[in-house]
């Protein structure tokens, strides 16, 4: 009796995709160095920024913290706003880092990592990064690449694939500010690249009864972490505008496997830059975003370039947006308590103003299009059709933040 023509070719697609998803020892030790390396780095990256993040009197104090976050957003930074708690947190990451880079007590070191790292993104959830530019043919490569890898059987092929995306990810990482988007993603693909030689289940020659209970349970976990993730991209690409549900919010949070991608958009013909226009006890006037640099109401040289890091550059992004609103007074006081505490009494800041400029360039589809701004901010006379509007985000003392809500509403 003669097979159904589909039989094979659906055997051997099954067979490629259980081969692929076999992962090496050596592949996933290499996953845990570069992963403990990786927390190691982080920890000394959010060190620069420790007092302004994660101090009580910085930019994101805890209570309106907890009130921006969702629903099951939990985090151990949480526990207490004391310095020194904070501290503890940024340490114990650094430490799981290291226990994962010398692989003592893995299990251990994974779980303490992962619970760290939670709390860490939650603690300081308005200013990360996912990465913010689009890339060419990023959508495609992204859907198509990983689908090949399943369907193939060849490890040469899938060697070939796994090298694209971390040569990939390597060009993003020498030509953008994406913070830790790249290393991560290389990681990850270094569990999948094949290295030849024998391969050796993760789990032979151990059968035990414990190790059989602690993997069902990793496996179910594991699962239950697909159904939601799955369950969460439907809801997403299916009802793109609306929130999801709360249980299915709540579950996403209590995971962390909330996925922002909408940098994968366009932004039109605009400019647009974040200021602090500070006036100083001494009289001189400066932008506090800059260092404490001469105040300028032009866009500063290299835009978002110009604030300190990545994590600035994704705050202050942000800030314009609704749903950024009750963190503005707090950033802008947070941004005068930590200036004042590192300055003398005569250069401590008297008002600061934080203020949010957008040019818009009709007709013009390309950045090096755009006509040179101004001293005042204004296009020159050869393009009359650019417009630019202001709006203050926040004033430090306190004050009103102007109609910049109805109009970001209104876009």
């Amino acid at each position: 009796m003669q097979p159904l023509p589909l039989i094979q070719p659906a055997g051997v697609l099954a067979a490629s995709v259980r081969s692929a998803a076999r992962l090496d020892c050596r592949n996933l030790a290499l996953f845990r160095i570069a992963a403990g390396c990786l927390l190691i780095a982080d920890a000394g990256l959010r060190s620069r920024d420790f007092w302004l993040f994660l101090s009580p009197d910085g930019v994101f104090p805890l209570p309106v913290l907890q009130d921006y976050l969702g629903p099951g957003c939990w985090s151990l930074s949480f526990v207490s706003a004391d310095l020194r708690w904070q501290g503890l947190v940024l340490g114990l990451e650094a430490l799981a880092g290291l226990m994962l880079l010398i692989g003592l007590f893995t299990p251990l070191a994974c779980i303490l990592a992962w619970v760290i790292w939670v709390s860490l993104l939650r603690r300081t959830a308005p200013a990360l990064n996912a990465g913010d530019y689009w890339l060419w043919g990023t959508v495609v490569v992204e859907l198509v690449g990983p689908l090949a890898y399943l369907c193939s059987g060849s490890q040469r092929v899938r060697r070939g694939i796994a090298l694209v995306f971390i040569v990939f990810h390597l060009g993003i990482w020498c030509t953008m500010t994406v913070g830790l988007f790249s290393p991560v993603g290389i990681a990850a693909w270094l569990t999948l690249l094949p290295l030849g030689g024998c391969s050796d289940s993760p789990s032979s020659g151990r059968s035990t009864g414990n190790h059989l209970r602690w993997q069902s349970l990793r496996n179910l976990v594991v699962a239950c972490g697909c159904i939601i993730a799955v369950a969460a991209a439907i809801q997403a690409t299916l009802r793109p505008r609306q929130q999801p549900p709360t249980w299915l919010a709540t579950a996403v949070n209590l995971l962390c496997l909330d996925q922002g991608w909408a940098m994968f958009g366009d932004l039109g013909p605009v400019e647009q830059w974040v200021t602090a226009r500070t006036v100083l006890a001494d009289g001189r006037v400066v932008d506090l975003l800059r260092q404490g640099q001469p105040y300028t109401p032009v866009r500063p040289g290299g835009g978002f370039w110009s604030l300190p890091n990545h994590r600035w550059h994704k705050l202050f992004w942000e800030l314009p947006k609704p749903r950024q609103e009750s963190l503005r007074p707090t950033v802008a006081a947070g941004l005068v308590a930590d200036w004042n505490r590192r300055h003398p009494p005569a250069a401590a800041v008297r008002s600061l103003e934080l203020t949010f400029t957008r040019v818009s360039h009709p007709g013009r589809k390309h950045p090096a299009e755009f006509p040179p701004l101004a001293p005042d901010g204004v296009a020159a006379s050869d393009a009359p059709e650019t417009v630019l509007r202001q709006w203050v985000l926040a004033r430090w003392p306190p004050g009103d933040g102007g109609n910049l809500q109805r109009f970001l509403e209104n876009l």
